[in-house]
């Protein structure tokens, strides 16, 4: 049996991830609308109505503004952090969602044949997480929005065999940029940089990572480019020549991954 993952969205304007294996299929985060996200999956060949359920990050719009048009619609089951579903209640309520409340670094969900652990990550909301997911012998870890990699982090998410990571903004664009200086401060702290990420690659991250994503990338503080030359000299440097870089740009989706 295979695995699938795709990255459908990943940008200020939403973000949603699928794994997918044969008797499940997850979203990561719903932060697209219902119709822009069922067209997404469309595209790869899966209905929305075969989705197992919904795993949510964090509260901020650009990650669970859709999951009122979701849950509405198909009613499936949504799992969050207590922070996340405290910040969301009203939405919950809406549609009357219950959801299966997640424990960051204690526990393990099983959701189908997935098993899900949320990894707590520092960022400006309430019980923000990242996920690593087991599916058929693999790991496949999701990280964005975090203002540093920890130590913590860099142990769950070194070996994973594949890996989504924010490479969010180029320091000097950002500084350099329109922004006022409070909003500024705002990215510094939670979002990682390219630097951030090239010393993560460079030092920690482990030979095992078959497949290196690099996303949710600003338009304006950032370019694909520069993500892309700055991993792939990361990975060089370590002698890590045979993971495949990958870099999604704003607002755009991914290859099926398939393993």
């Amino acid at each position: 049996m295979s695995v699938q993952v795709a990255i459908l969205a990943s940008g200020s304007t939403g973000n949603c991830a699928l794994i997918a294996t044969e008797m499940t299929k997850l979203l990561i985060d719903a932060g697209l609308p219902r119709k822009t996200t069922e067209k997404a999956l469309a595209r790869i060949g899966i209905d929305a109505t075969e989705i197992t359920g919904i795993a949510v990050s964090h509260a901020h719009s650009d990650h669970c503004g859709g999951l009122v048009g979701l849950l509405g619609s198909y009613q499936m089951p949504v799992y969050m952090t207590a922070g996340t579903a405290h910040l969301l209640s009203d939405a919950l309520r809406r549609t009357q969602a219950k959801p299966t409340i997640c424990r960051a670094n204690d526990e393990i969900v099983q959701i189908g044949d997935l098993s899900i652990y949320p990894v707590s990550v520092p960022h400006d909301c309430a019980e923000p997480v990242g996920f690593v997911v087991l599916a058929e012998g693999r790991r496949y870890g999701f990280v964005t929005d975090v203002g540093t990699m920890t130590d913590a982090m860099c142990e769950v998410f070194r070996d994973v065999d594949f890996l989504f990571l924010e490479a969010n903004h180029d320091h000097d664009a950002l500084m350099a940029g329109p922004y006022p200086l409070k909003l500024k401060g705002r990215v510094l702290e939670n979002h990682l940089s390219n630097d951030q990420v090239g010393e993560f690659i460079e030092s920690r991250l482990d030979g095992s990572v078959q497949d290196l994503v690099c996303g949710h990338i600003s338009e304006r503080n950032n370019d694909p480019y520069l993500v892309y030359a700055m991993a792939k000299r990361a990975l060089a440097r370590s002698g890590r020549t045979a993971t495949r870089l990958t870099v999604v740009p704003p607002n755009s989706s991914s290859q099926v991954f398939v393993f």
